[in-house]
């Protein structure tokens, strides 16, 4: 409680509202655009960088959308990677610093987990479709064994049953 209130003096003393603190706070920051490179990094592969481009969602799955899981790549990749979106907008620039080998390695792991996000989005747009067809062979059902009943009391067993297995294939 002591540390809570010694930080209410403090933003107290300088002037500061709560209520501008909170929106400061609030807004998201820009990414920096120059960078420190990493102590374990050798600066004489900085020159040659690898570049390629790739979908700006497919970098979004990939890195986050605030590209918070770059560092963790760049640390186990042993690779230094710069993200930039371009002037169209649904491209992103990916630079890839580093050995040649590891460069390579690094664009080809990218790019093979670029081709599961796209199948993934394909899977998963196809069972929307599949699901879509589900409720629209669903909500038709019913209408269809309501007018049957409806025109004919008399329906023999045998009917109604043929009826119900139409729709269940209809919705499988």
């Amino acid at each position: 409680v002591a540390s809570h209130a010694g930080a209410a003096e403090a933003a107290g003393a300088t002037g500061t509202s709560a209520h501008s603190l909170e929106k400061l706070f609030g807004l998201p920051l820009p990414p920096p655009r120059i960078r420190v490179r990493p102590w374990w990094f050798p600066a004489q592969e900085l020159s040659d960088p690898l570049v390629f481009y790739l979908d700006a969602w497919v970098v979004d799955s990939m890195f986050g959308k605030d590209r918070s899981t770059l560092s963790e790549i760049e640390w186990m990749s042993q690779a230094l990677l710069r993200v930039d979106t371009t002037d169209m907008g649904n491209l992103v620039e990916i630079t890839v610093f580093g050995h040649p080998r590891v460069k390579n390695r690094v664009k080809s792991i990218l790019l093979s987990l670029a081709t599961w996000y796209r199948e993934l989005r394909d899977q998963r747009a196809k069972k929307i479709k599949h699901l879509e067809e589900f409720l629209k062979a669903r909500a038709s059902c019913p209408d269809a064994l309501h007018e049957v009943l409806k025109t004919d009391f008399k329906v023999t067993a045998y009917f109604f049953t043929w009826v119900l297995r139409t729709c269940v294939f209809i919705l499988l």
